[in-house]
């Protein structure tokens, strides 16, 4: 009953950045729809319905155009909500441990800012410091795609996708992902 009721109202096209202060004409509002989406995620690896799996890629098109407003049209290439944030990651590049920043992350990979390119399907190893728990993840990634002028408002580097991220280690970052976003319904509530 109640994912009827989200398709519905996805469908009628409702806006989840509220204009600031002004609330959604349904009775699910943003932090509604991110428990939603919590939970699909979480049920994302057992297998969604074919339904479940249509809500839950409207209702990251709805958060993502909640993290950058100017989001109009069809949804990213990604299968994973991906939120803005800035914290440091070290990648080993020809058997060094280099410090570079994260721009951007999500349960599927992440930008990494470096004027230091590698060529799209190039493997490398990394230790990712989530920024709360301190918690290190070791993983495997795959360049992805490959940005040497920078395009927008990202800065020269490169798309990563991972590769053999733990369950455990994917959930830690979806809950990164999803605390962020909740903090930004929060302020755009708030004003």
């Amino acid at each position: 009953m109640l994912l009827a009721q989200v398709h519905l109202n996805l469908s009628s096209n409702l806006s989840l950045r509220s204009g600031y202060n002004k609330r959604m004409s349904s009775s699910i509002d943003a932090l509604q729809l991110l428990q939603i989406y919590k939970k699909l995620v979480a049920k994302k690896s057992s297998g969604l319905t074919p339904q479940e799996q249509k809500i839950l890629q409207e209702i990251e098109l709805k958060l993502s155009q909640t993290m950058e407003p100017g989001t109009k049209g069809p949804p990213p290439r990604r299968d994973d909500l991906r939120v803005n944030t800035r914290f440091e990651v070290a990648v080993k590049d020809a058997g060094q441990m280099k410090r570079l920043y994260i721009k951007n992350i999500s349960g599927g990979g992440m930008y990494i800012e470096t004027p230091h390119i590698h060529p799209v399907g190039k493997k490398l190893e990394l230790d990712l410091a989530l920024p709360q728990s301190g918690h290190i993840i070791q993983t495997m990634v795959e360049v992805a795609w490959a940005n040497p002028k920078g395009v927008g408002d990202l800065p020269p580097g490169m798309g990563v996708k991972f590769l053999n991220l733990s369950e455990p280690d994917r959930v830690l970052i979806q809950n990164l992902v999803t605390t962020k976003v909740e903090q930004v319904i929060k302020k755009d509530e708030s004003q």
